[in-house]
């Protein structure tokens, strides 16, 4: 939860830098999480030899980091057994969810719960997904976990419009398949909870040209879930937010904080033409169900898993422009604006 603060009260964002990840680089979706007083990372990609701009061949890791309260730099842990990259990794009581992603070959249906223990990353694995899912968006509401939209293993890239959902008060019931969202399919979307209802917001989804070609469509809709009512859609954010940091941050007052992401209006140019990802911040208030525009982020990042941490959103490495990562981690902290 996020610090008590009456709800007519207006809220100031607090950004804090904290240590960077031993890496020269940095990674694009790493899973992340907290658990046993630790934050936790691990997996992701990034481009070690040689620039996208330049032809690089983008690389998947194994490497996983911890940063305890007490420590003063992340803790280099055990390699994962897999790389592993663009999962959901959902933070709950029992310690971090990880659902799906990529090990750079196919897509991936198993689910883990991963604790820190005694120093240690463990894991023991839950039900796993109908199917391998890569890109999709999640959040938890109560204890139930939800999943949106994806990649499959098909290789099509196209996107799916599946809705997923794990009661982790009984797992041995397995994933639940729900009825989609009403807008087109997509991944690389935003979740996030208020507690109440899953929300979805912006990714990309996919049309054909007039020659039958497949065509990215950076989406600018949202949309929330209601458990036991199902399906309403929000007014947009005004423009799209592909990958921006999800679960997106919530306020005391239920309010959502879109950080960031990718616009589309740079698709089609080079690579090689740096543009930094956005630092634009849009805040949802689902009492009177208007977004307004709340500030800017010090630093843009886009395929960054957020983790509620010791009061704090962390946002763990990520991607600034295309191809380009760091390993620079922040945080935001809501309060009572002065």
């Amino acid at each position: 939860m996020s610090p008590n603060v009456p709800a007519s009260q207006e809220t100031a964002l607090l950004w804090r830098q904290h240590p960077p990840l031993p890496d020269a680089h940095g990674f694009a979706g790493l899973l992340a999480g907290s658990s046993g007083g630790a934050l936790i990372v691990a997996g992701g990609t990034n481009f070690p030899d040689t620039p996208l701009a330049e032809g690089g061949k983008k690389a998947w890791h194994q490497s996983g980091f911890a940063l305890s309260e007490d420590a003063t730099g992340w803790k280099r842990l055990a390699p994962l057994l897999t790389p592993l990259a663009h999962s959901v990794a959902l933070s709950v009581e029992e310690g971090i969810v990880v659902a799906g992603g990529s090990d750079g070959c196919r897509a991936l249906a198993e689910v883990w719960l991963y604790q820190w223990k005694e120093g240690e990353l463990q894991r023991k694995p839950l039900p796993a997904l109908p199917f391998g899912l890569t890109m999709s968006a999640g959040a938890c509401v109560d204890r139930t976990l939800y999943l949106a939209g994806g990649l499959d293993d098909s290789g099509s890239n196209r996107p799916l419009p599946c809705f997923l959902r794990l009661n982790l008060n009984q797992p041995e019931a397995g994933w639940e398949r729900l009825e989609s969202w009403p807008g087109p399919p997509r991944s690389q979307a935003v979740a996030a909870s208020d507690g109440e209802r899953f929300y979805l917001i912006s990714g990309v989804g996919q049309n054909e040209s007039a020659e039958g070609t497949p065509q990215s469509v950076y989406l600018a809709d949202a949309y929330a879930y209601t458990p036991g009512h199902g399906w309403m859609k929000l007014p947009s954010p005004g423009y799209a937010a592909v990958a921006a940091p999800s679960p997106a941050p919530v306020d005391a007052q239920g309010r959502i904080y879109l950080i960031g992401g990718v616009d589309g209006l740079s698709l089609g140019k080079p690579v090689g033409d740096f543009t930094p990802v956005s630092r634009r911040i849009q805040a949802f208030n689902p009492r009177t169900g208007k977004w307004r525009a709340a500030g800017f982020a010090p630093v843009g990042r886009v395929c960054v898993t957020t983790v509620f941490h010791e009061g704090r959103w962390f946002l763990p490495s990520g991607e600034i422009a295309a191809g380009v990562r760091s390993p620079e981690v922040w945080s935001l902290q809501f309060t009572p604006a002065p």
